[in-house]
């Protein structure tokens, strides 16, 4: 594996909304071509509101600063600018017919001077109509771009505080292990590393990396997996409909070039194929038949995310945090059904945790902590082993359930076979398998002798 992308792909700095367009503030025909087709994603922030302790409960246990009472607050003016102005169009209306009723009884004096009073009347409407349309846009554009950061709604089985330890496989190794993956690995050739933006696996290590992705793979094709291929760039409306903030720096990748003129909407990011983003790219705005459900894709290919290092922090170093890495991935959408979709929820771990578990090595799958997980997440079940050297669990691979809230914010849905049949949104059910690299620094960190050879178990030689 080699990683060099450092000085092509920079981490977007101007922090810029990609805003899904409300479309009583603009209309199509101003719009580009890639605004259009996300125009309005359903979010019913009325249902949230009228569960307004139930949404504080959910921000106050992923401990996010946002202010669900003074969201709701905004809200409730915005509907009653939302009155006003249904009220003040309809006597616009009024005003317009009493105009042209007058019209035909005649120019009489009275008639006259009764139209002259309607004319101001509605030129006052029609000033008051676009002095409140203006403060309504603003409110409007305020509560949808608040609304779509409020997170999805917590699974019953997450945890508050510590994660919960659902399956542990062998007992956690005894190993005081001085010296580091890094150590290990580029004493026998097995890893050239420079920083987080470059790095090599050579020899063994090379080999484990296409035995691993491979292995992986197989196994999932047996439970019916579809392989995929995917691009591995994505736009900014794509990530942010993912419920991730495509501005930060410190969390994903945007393709800058020099004098560059390009919207919001249409800026570029390196995300790799093997992640969420593109699979859901490939499902924005479209409707499937009930027929095809479920969908499961897998895929293999990159992971690209930006990592902090501090200045002298071994622990920040290393293959548990690079940003280029290559993982197996998985995406399933079902339908509009919670049991189907705790279904291929836990089929699915009960397969990867078997495929762990013939790797020999103990591991530990555990339901993440509210506050550990990202806005989009319901649940995530994470796949987890032991670094010897730093002490402490890595996250090599995990499994999410993200429900209807993606699907939901880009439009993913499916249609019964009565064509007349009103198209529902579907649920999902996504994660990364095997992060290969941080799954071969923790290896590595296992060897007590690190002069002796680095193994590859038999079953993973290709």
């Amino acid at each position: 594996m080699a990683l060099y992308i450092k000085n092509v792909f920079k981490s977007q700095q101007k922090k810029i909304i990609a805003r899904y367009i409300w479309m009583s503030k603009l209309t199509a025909n101003c719009l580009p071509p890639l605004a259009t087709t996300l125009t309005q994603p359903y979010i019913d922030l009325e249902k949230k509101f009228e569960e307004i302790s139930k949404l504080k409960q959910n921000v106050d246990r992923r401990k996010l600063e946002i202010d669900p009472l003074k969201l709701k607050s905004l809200w409730d003016f915005l509907k009653y600018l939302e009155l006003t102005k249904l009220q003040l169009e309809k006597r616009k209306t009024q005003i317009a017919d009493n105009i042209k009723d007058l019209k035909k009884i005649g120019n009489d004096g009275e008639a006259k001077q009764e139209m002259e009073k309607l004319k101001i009347e509605g030129r006052i409407v029609r000033e008051d109509l676009k002095t409140l349309m203006k403060a309504f846009w603003e409110v409007e554009e305020k509560v949808i771009m608040k609304g779509l950061s409020l997170p999805n709604e917590l699974h019953k089985d997450t945890p508050d505080g510590e994660d919960k330890i659902v399956h542990q496989y062998k007992d956690r190794p005894i190993i005081n292990q001085k010296y580091s993956h890094l150590d290990i690995g580029q004493k026998q050739n097995l890893i050239d590393y420079r920083d987080p933006s470059l790095c090599y696996l050579k020899s063994e290590a090379a080999l484990f990396e296409l035995a691993t992705s491979s292995y992986f793979s197989e196994g999932l094709k047996a439970d019916e997996y579809i392989p995929f291929s995917n691009p591995d760039f994505v736009r900014s409306l794509v990530v942010e409909g993912c419920g991730a903030d495509h501005s930060d720096p410190n969390s994903i990748f945007t393709v800058l070039l020099p004098n560059e003129k390009v919207q919001p909407n249409y800026r570029l990011h390196l995300v790799g194929g093997a992640s969420i983003y593109p699979f859901c790219a490939f499902h924005t705005k479209y409707t499937i038949g009930f027929s095809s459900l479920p969908l499961k894709y897998f895929t293999v290919g990159r992971q690209y995310k930006p990592t902090l290092q501090e200045q002298d922090d071994e622990s920040s170093s290393g293959l548990f945090n690079l940003w280029q890495r290559t993982c197996v991935d998985m995406f399933a959408l079902t339908a509009d059904n919670y049991n189907e979709m705790m279904s291929i929820f836990g089929k699915t771990l009960n397969i990867v945790i078997n495929l762990y578990e013939q790797l020999g090595h103990h591991f530990r799958v555990v339901y993440v902590n509210a506050s550990s997980l990202e806005c989009w997440e319901c649940l995530r079940a994470s796949i987890q082993m032991y670094s010897c050297h730093e002490q402490k669990y890595i996250e090599v691979g995990n499994i999410s359930i993200s429900d209807k809230y993606i699907c939901q914010r880009l439009l993913m849905s499916y249609q019964m076979a009565d064509k007349d049949d009103k198209s529902r949104f579907m649920k999902l059910v996504s994660g990364t398998i095997v992060d290969v690299p941080k799954l071969l620094g923790c290896l590595i960190e296992e060897q007590e002798d690190e002069d002796k050879k680095f193994p590859i178990p038999d079953f993973l030689v290709i």
